[in-house]
């Protein structure tokens, strides 16, 4: 986004080499101990935000595929994949997917889709704009 698209893609490329050689779960660890969790999936939603971030809505819904919630650790990541696949369909003009990934979102962390101010235009203006779509109501009431 800041017009660096050739520094993002290789850091991709970097970050999925590393994320090759890495175990798909992490052991846990005490609740006193933090550590970055880097994990292929971890990897591929980085991949997601970065193509969202180039404007290539194609690509980030392709690094997309496949990833689920489950797959991150905790509700802000899981709602993080919604609302940056949410942005992906989005750039393609697919309100009706946009919103069901929005009300995914919500279900994992509402405070990233009604507080992250962000994140909020982008559901208001899907429900300003497609109001019939399945899901607007929902959203609307929810925001």
């Amino acid at each position: 986004m800041a017009g660096h698209r050739d520094d993002a893609l290789a850091m991709m490329a970097q970050a999925r080499e590393v994320a090759a050689m890495l175990p798909e779960q992490m052991p846990a660890l005490p609740p006193t101990v933090h550590r970055l969790q880097a994990t292929p999936a971890q990897v591929a939603l980085y991949n997601v935000s970065v193509w969202w971030g180039l404007g290539d809505a194609g690509a980030a819904l392709a690094a997309g595929q496949g990833l689920r919630a489950e797959q991150f650790p905790t509700q802000e990541r899981r709602a993080r994949l919604h609302t940056d696949l949410a942005r992906a369909h989005v750039l393609r003009h697919e309100p009706e997917p946009a919103i069901a990934r929005l009300l995914a979102a919500y279900q994992h962390a509402p405070g990233e889709v009604r507080d992250r101010t962000s994140i909020r235009a982008v559901a208001v203006e899907l429900v300003q704009r497609h109001r019939r779509t399945p899901g607007a109501r929902e959203l609307a009431a929810l925001l």
